[in-house]
């Protein structure tokens, strides 16, 4: 989906940007440029210029000014893509994309847009006639319609085609749902693809799970009317969804959790909920799946520091502790478990106790560590048969461990519980080695600490998948958007099959240091590329930071997606702005972006004051050397030009700095 930089160039120089805004203003040659009648604004007197040899447009009336690719996206509308693809066929200049990555970029479009449709029907079922049951069964749970409607929750009503009708009129394709795992198609021989498609929810309360950027991409569905014995059914894997990377609220929760570094882990959608009804707005869930590193890494995004954990009140809470403390442990994060009664769970301890009950239970929280390890071993008066099957309990947990300071750690605490060895303790754990130790041909230390050789990937970053934003370190951090506004963030995915790099550009350091800034800080805040992302991509002078705006503004690609598409120079130079950007989640981003953008205009406009002096300097002496007087006249009135053009400039970049004085 990236075309480069370069291509952009050469599509730019080989634009007849006279010929291009011609067609819309009548131009008149003045001096090197030609000047007429803004197209952006009303005026009487002309004072938008076209300047070949620079390639640009500059109104002085309403300040529009840029290149051909900003041109077309400022007065037909286009997006970047749209307008760079427009130009290049113009020119004659041969764009080669992947075909397959534009077919799946078109693909991911046609299932966004089918879950986005799948998600307004059921939210309109429930608040309707036929959503009666559903709204009965959030009553029962005490969920408020405000949170419902907050959480976009729904109805999936009984029968068989009301979404495949909604979905077929809205001229989805009926391949395109089942891919998206809304529709089933039957195997029976009769009819067409179209007639033998059915709804795959019925009589379900519908809860949408959002990605980071709160798109719908797979929803989940609890029974409450019909004979189905599944209480519950989830969205299948998609090209959209993938569980281990998902986690059921973090678009809800993302801000509260920024704020306080602390995050709520629980293992059901409507335990998010009920914590959302007591005003603890951050949880999270797992979407019936194992925790895994990339759950994890989501969080570090955040900086998350601390995870709460709120499990079931009895044996089968207990063993979730065990099972998520592998990970969380691997992952470097301090952990504490928020124990409940006997019998109670997340969902029916907030219904009876609420949010003053819930925070008398978090004084009382343990340690995730000392948790499992007192879960496990008890008391220690089982004898040996006993602790011999405790151990045995533990080993999934040490298993997970990377051999460093954290393994050794537990494997102590384990030893000092039972009262013998540490060495002896990890002699017992030393098959569980993490499979990149495996073969590495080390003997381990005493106290169980082994050679690190091949597990260094396991270390508290997440386990063995490597973050870009691990890699990147943070020696390129910017200073902000001149309010103190940090630049950004990486820990990003860096894996295999994630879409074709950006061509290198051979700088040590991609653009320019505030272009850099804005675009991470719309791939930090998604949310505002909607806002801001047309006119950051029609400012920026770098073309491959505009071709990241233009594909943010399209939404085709999360923020995860567009940047390990990325030349990896400038990935890591929008991930350590981005991490500097997601720790200012206090600041007000909409004045922020601002007043980046009128930064980014001022350095435009010095850029186009020298261009033009260097211009005014070139006339003149031409001007000096001049015979004839046919000549003279011409360049004197070029050199008129050229300066009236300066003087605008300069008016227009002190009446930009005043704005920025009185915000």
């Amino acid at each position: 989906m990236l075309i480069g930089k370069d291509k952009i160039r050469e599509i730019v120089e080989r634009t007849d940007i006279v010929q291009l805004i011609g067609r819309h203003v009548q131009l008149k040659k003045a001096g090197r440029s030609f000047k007429g009648l803004c197209p952006f604004h009303g005026e009487r007197s002309p004072s938008f210029y076209v300047t070949p040899e620079r390639q640009s447009y500059k109104c002085f009336g309403c300040q529009k000014g840029g290149d051909p690719i900003r041109f077309l996206m400022e007065y037909e509308g286009k997006d970047f893509v749209s307008a760079v693809r427009e130009l290049a066929e113009a020119a004659g200049v041969p764009i080669v994309l992947d075909p397959e990555e534009d077919r799946r970029i078109a693909e991911r479009r046609e299932l966004l847009r089918a879950c986005q449709i799948a998600a307004r029907f059921f939210e309109e079922q429930l608040w309707s006639e036929a959503g009666a049951a559903g709204r009965n069964h959030l009553a029962g749970r005490g969920v408020s319609e405000e949170t419902a409607r907050a959480a976009g929750m729904g109805y999936a009503p009984m029968g068989f085609h009301g979404l495949r009708d909604r979905l077929l009129a809205e001229r989805i394709q009926v391949e395109r749902a089942v891919a998206a795992g809304l529709l089933g198609v039957s195997d029976r021989s009769s009819g067409n693809e179209a007639s033998r498609a059915y709804d795959v929810f019925r009589g379900r309360l519908m809860i949408p799970i959002r990605d980071p950027e709160r798109r719908v991409i797979a929803f989940g569905g609890r029974v409450v009317e019909g004979d189905d014995d599944r209480k519950y059914i989830n969205s299948r894997e998609t090209p959209l969804y993938t569980k281990s990377r998902v986690l059921y609220g973090l678009d809800v929760a993302r801000d509260s959790i920024r704020r306080s570094k602390t995050a709520v882990l629980v293992e059901g959608y409507f335990d998010a909920i009920a914590l959302w009804e007591a005003q603890i707005p951050n949880a999270v869930a797992l979407c019936s799946t194992a925790l895994t590193p990339e759950h994890l890494a989501l969080l570090k995004r955040l900086e998350v520091s601390r995870l709460e954990l709120l499990l079931d009140g009895d044996a089968a809470g207990r063993k979730a502790a065990a099972r998520l403390a592998g990970p969380i442990l691997a992952a470097g994060l301090a952990a504490r478990v928020v124990e409940l009664p006997d019998g109670d769970d997340p969902d029916t301890f907030l219904k009876r106790q609420g949010r003053e009950g819930y925070h008398e239970r978090i004084t009382e929280a343990r340690p995730l560590s000392d948790f499992v390890i007192e879960g496990a071993l008890g008391d220690g008066d089982e004898g040996y048969e006993g602790q011999l099957r405790a151990l045995g309990e533990l080993r999934p947990v040490v298993a997970a461990l990377p051999e460093d300071a954290a393994r050794s750690l537990f494997l102590a605490e384990i030893a000092r519980r039972l009262g013998i060895a540490t060495a002896d303790v990890a002699r017992f754990f030393r098959g569980d080695r993490p499979a990149s130790a495996s073969g590495s041909g080390q003997e381990p230390a005493p106290g169980g600490s082994e050679g690190r050789g091949g597990a260094q990937g396991a270390g508290a970053g997440g386990g063995a998948t490597h973050q870009l934003g691990d890699r990147v370190g943070f020696a390129d951090r910017g200073r902000g958007l001149d309010h103190g506004a940090g630049g950004g963030r990486g820990g990003f995915d860096d894996g295999p099959g994630r879409g074709p790099r950006l061509p290198a550009s051979g700088r040590s350091m991609p653009a320019k240091r505030r272009e850099l800034e804005l675009v991470a800080c719309l791939l930090a805040y998604p949310e505002l590329a909607r806002e801001f992302g047309s006119g950051i991509a029609a400012g920026l002078s770098d073309d491959a930071l505009r071709e990241v705006a233009g594909l943010l503004l399209a939404g085709d690609l999360s923020s995860e997606e567009v940047l390990s598409r990325l030349d990896e120079r400038l990935a890591q130079a929008l991930g350590s702005r981005m991490r500097e950007a997601l720790r200012g989640a206090e600041k007000d981003w909409r004045i922020e972006l601002g007043d980046g953008l009128i930064h980014l205009e001022l350095e435009r406009l010095q850029d186009e004051r020298r261009a033009t002096i260097d211009e005014r300097e070139r006339l003149e002496a031409g001007l000096y050397l001049a015979q004839e007087t046919s000549e003279r006249e011409q360049l004197a009135a070029a050199l008129g030009e050229c300066s009236q053009q300066i003087a605008m400039i300069r008016v227009e970049m002190e009446r930009l700095r005043e704005t920025l004085r009185e915000a």
